[in-house]
């Protein structure tokens, strides 16, 4: 009852704020709040590259028309920028690695007519060693690219949470407002944390023991890499899930609490206030429905710049897993398990890096859309 009490309180003097500009036209109302909410300095929270981005697609401003004017055939052509600029790189260096599996496999295939066939396999050895060198240089740059795109999608949560929030709260949705900054600037931060400490260090332990192992035929260090990679995408898989589930839960609860808080004050503003009561009612519809307007906004500008903060480097490890495995395809035909061994190896490192950026760019946009799906029945 108190939460109810302060609710009004509170709402009744936005109300009181926004009711001299009422007659204004929704257009007008729509800038005013997206300039109070701080929500156009939003775009100048992301990278460069990700602005350059959402500029090619159109998305300049907050403008909610940019969003439901997009032209598909725009995308397209922006997507297939992304991937070949993204497939670059793993081409080239599959095309290398290709050239090492038909010398080694021709070097092979001539075993029977040398007097020591222990030459081939110290060949063999030779080029997994040249296949480790044309692989693990640009890998680890793709593993930076990883880094850096989880951690500026923890930057933007940040910048983003906030303003979210005190749009929520305007609306009516204190309960929704105080359970998302809560849950998303946590989940921030342990992003932040995980991508720098944690990931990062435990893909480049994975990839180097995945390699040791497959030029030390000796020592097995392939089920130990396996271990270190696994580890790093379940500890951010389940981080993710973790406050996944409780903003669901705390959203369940929030919408009810809200929903009684919003239906109390147009119940005591058209029943209290004398004369003008239903003209304040309808004053407040309007503006709590913009308010909607620009909270369905900054969900869809929230998804669009984690996506595209995301997708470069993804796109990148998926090229990368492609030709990985054209490679060691080619390695398994002609029988090279040294070679095959260091290319299954970054493969199985690339995969991580997948499942690691798809559950740092998920947290996000479930978490604007179970808030967005909780406000539809407000």
């Amino acid at each position: 009852m108190k939460k109810i009490v302060m609710l009004t309180a509170v709402l009744g003097l936005f109300l009181c704020g926004g009711f001299g500009v009422s007659a204004a036209t929704v257009e007008e109302l729509y800038t005013e709040q997206l300039q109070a909410s701080g929500g156009e300095e939003l775009i100048g929270a992301l990278p460069d590259e990700t602005q350059a981005l959402l500029r090619d697609l159109g998305i300049d401003t907050l403008d909610p028309d940019a969003f439901s004017e997009m032209d598909t055939e725009t995308v397209w052509d922006s997507l297939t920028e992304l991937m070949v600029a993204a497939f670059r790189t793993p081409l080239t260096t599959a095309g290398t690695v290709l050239a090492i599996v038909l010398l080694h496999a021709w070097i092979n295939g001539l075993r029977h007519t040398l007097r020591e066939e222990e030459t081939s396999a110290v060949f063999g050895t030779v080029c997994a060693l040249a296949a480790c060198g044309s692989v693990i240089l640009p890998l680890t740059a793709c593993i930076t690219a990883v880094r850096e795109a989880m951690t500026a999608t923890g930057v933007f949560m940040t910048s983003f949470t906030p303003v979210y929030a005190g749009v929520l709260f305007s609306s009516g949705r204190a309960a929704a407002a105080l359970s998302f900054q809560s849950v998303t600037l946590a989940a921030a931060q342990m992003m932040t944390w995980l991508s720098g400490q944690v990931v990062v260090p435990l893909m480049t332990v994975s990839l180097a023991l995945g390699v040791t192992g497959s030029v030390t035929p000796q020592i097995n260090l392939s089920s130990a890499g396996k271990l270190f990679g696994k580890a790093a995408v379940w500890l951010l898989t389940l981080g993710m899930m973790l406050f996944s589930g409780l903003l669901s839960l705390q959203n369940l609860t929030a919408r009810a609490a809200d929903n009684l808080g919003t239906r109390a004050i147009k119940f005591s503003i058209s029943s209290f206030v004398p004369v003008v009561g239903s003209s304040l009612s309808e004053a407040f519809s309007t503006i709590r429905g913009c308010l909607h307007l620009l909270h369905s906004t900054l969900g869809a500008f929230s998804v669009a710049a984690t996506a595209l903060i995301v997708l470069p480097p993804l796109l990148q490890c998926i090229g990368w897993n492609i030709l990985l495995s054209v490679c060691h395809m080619a390695a398994d035909m002609f029988e090279l398990r040294a070679l095959g061994d260091v290319l299954d190896a970054a493969r199985r490192t690339v995969r991580c890096l997948i499942g690691a950026l798809a559950a740092a760019g998920s947290f996000l946009i479930i978490a604007v859309t179970v808030v967005s799906t909780a406000a539809t029945g407000g």
